[in-house]
């Protein structure tokens, strides 16, 4: 095949095949060459998988238990924010600046911190993130929700049957 005519609109010969045919030996056969030595790299470490506070000093269900209690107190606080401007009788848009950037943080720090059945994809954090920004903005703008239309859809589907 390689006495094969080429065309001048043909793709271009590869790198090597000029090579190849310096190391075939006169009856045809071929002698390979010996592979070019590849730079030698250092060995990457695996990620490490432990979390970042050992198990050793606090273990892992006490680790949630306390990420659970500060995302309980965030809710509290928010809500505690919502409440003060139920009183005042406006709406911020600094809170909810304020409420996202919290969210974001926690929701993105938690995974980095490695606690077992607590490390969630970026997905899910974004997606997470989402729907605390929908909530912020529910209360901080005072959008309110009525369930009394989502009551009356179910009891209209269940009397259409």
């Amino acid at each position: 095949m390689n006495g094969t005519p080429r065309m001048r609109s043909s793709y271009p010969s590869t790198p090597g095949s000029a090579q190849q045919n310096l190391n075939a030996t006169q009856d045809g056969s071929r002698v390979r060459s010996p592979l070019p030595n590849l730079p030698e790299s250092l060995p990457v470490p695996p990620p490490s998988s432990s979390p970042v506070i050992p198990v050793t000093i606090v273990d892992a269900p006490s680790q949630r238990m306390y990420t659970f209690a500060v995302y309980g107190f965030l809710l509290v606080w928010r809500i505690y924010d919502w409440w003060q401007l139920v009183e005042e009788d406006t709406t911020s848009i600094g809170l909810f600046l304020k409420w996202g950037l919290i969210d974001l943080m926690f929701l993105f720090g938690v995974p980095l911190l490695r606690i077992p059945w607590l490390e969630w994809s970026e997905a899910t954090s974004l997606a997470a993130c989402c729907v605390h920004a929908i909530l912020n903005g529910m209360l901080m703008f005072r959008i309110p929700v009525s369930f009394s239309w989502i009551i009356d859809q179910r009891f209209n589907a269940l009397t259409l049957v």
